[in-house]
């Protein structure tokens, strides 16, 4: 049985998450940025590896859905796509919790994600448990847990660059994004 989410559960579990979220991210160094939308996707700044990441929700169509994501490597031609989508699909099927796909706004970029459901306590009419629902929203956003999803984030780009490098002559240049 799932929880019925209306808009004003929704929006409370969505903000309980992301006051959640801001006070680990900023006791991990990083500095946020801004709330991007309306459904309050976060732009933070790790300054540890001196990149951006974006945080997603989906407030209206799954409220425990967030994604961690950022780009990080352009693509100028159709010879560095085919090489790209095949490093992306390497990477992904051998990375922990890891997505890898190109994105085409502006100009063709690599991005990575890690996808998360975030727990929620319903109580016996199906409705949302806010008491008995942040423990766990706090538990799956620890510190160390976060930490380690940047890892498995900056772990996996760290590997498609290496196939890239692997792929293409050492003359060219990089093309990592920030």
């Amino acid at each position: 049985m799932s929880v019925n989410f209306t808009e004003h559960t929704a929006a409370t579990y969505i903000s309980a998450i992301r006051a959640t979220l801001q006070e680990e991210l900023q006791a991990l160094g990083c500095s946020i940025i801004q709330a991007c939308d309306e459904d309050g996707d976060l732009l933070f700044w790790d300054e540890r590896e001196d990149r951006h990441y974006l945080v997603q929700f989906d407030e209206d169509k799954d409220p425990q859905f967030m994604r961690f994501s950022f780009w990080f490597w352009g693509i100028d031609d159709a010879v560095e796509r085919e090489q790209a989508v095949r490093c992306c699909e390497a990477v992904t099927g051998v990375g922990k919790m890891v997505k890898l796909f190109i994105l085409a706004h502006e100009r063709e970029k690599v991005c990575i994600s890690i996808e998360l459901l975030l727990p929620v306590v319903q109580d016996a009419n199906g409705q949302l448990d806010m008491e008995a629902t942040n423990p766990l929203v706090r538990a799956c956003l620890s510190r160390g847990l976060l930490i380690r999803y940047l890892n498995q984030l900056r772990t996996a780009a760290n590997e498609f660059g290496r196939r890239m490098r692997e792929m293409r002559s050492e003359s060219s240049p990089s093309r990592w994004l920030n």
